[in-house]
């Protein structure tokens, strides 16, 4: 990044600066040393935040965080969202099963149990966190590995990778 009288300037665009135009291609034609003299200096970018989380920085390098609260209602909400979503698509099992008294197969119960389970689990580890900073550890974690969403019923095994052998004959 680049200051000039402590103010950001884009490379490669035209800027004033002491009364003095200067074109978008006087970067291009000028060295380190030229763009020196009239002040400008180059400084590393601020570092990036995660902006789910956090507004920026203050002045003195502290991040700024969003408030916890509306954080919690926010991945409490999107956490149900997702529960409902995984349980909609075999909730015509249980309707058939209040209607006509077909039991849902098993394999489907207990993915719905499961399905629960985790979004209950989820809902009260956002709720337990303290601040926004231990909120994003959870979030970005994906809670730790713990708490993964359960494989669909009827979705064939995940078919193991067998890794290339480097022998040679």
């Amino acid at each position: 990044m680049y200051l000039l009288d402590g103010k950001r300037i884009t490379p490669f665009k035209a800027f004033v600066h002491n009364d003095i135009q200067y074109p978008a291609g006087w970067w291009r034609l000028t060295t380190a040393s030229e763009k020196a003299e009239i002040g400008i200096t180059e400084v590393p970018d601020p570092p990036r935040h995660d902006q789910k989380f956090y507004w920026g920085y203050d002045a003195d390098g502290a991040l700024i965080p969003k408030d916890h609260s509306q954080l919690i209602e926010q991945y409490t909400a999107q956490t149900k969202q997702t529960a409902a979503s995984l349980l909609s698509k075999y909730d015509w099992y249980v309707i058939r099963a209040s209607e006509t008294g077909t039991v849902a197969p098993q394999e489907v119960i207990d993915y719905r149990a499961s399905v629960r389970t985790v979004s209950d689990s989820r809902e009260a580890a956002i709720a337990d966190t303290v601040d926004t900073d231990a909120l994003a550890e959870l979030i970005e974690g994906n809670f730790g590995g713990e708490q993964e969403w359960p494989r669909e019923p009827f979705e064939p095994e995940p078919e193991a990778v067998e890794e290339p052998t480097t022998e040679t004959p």
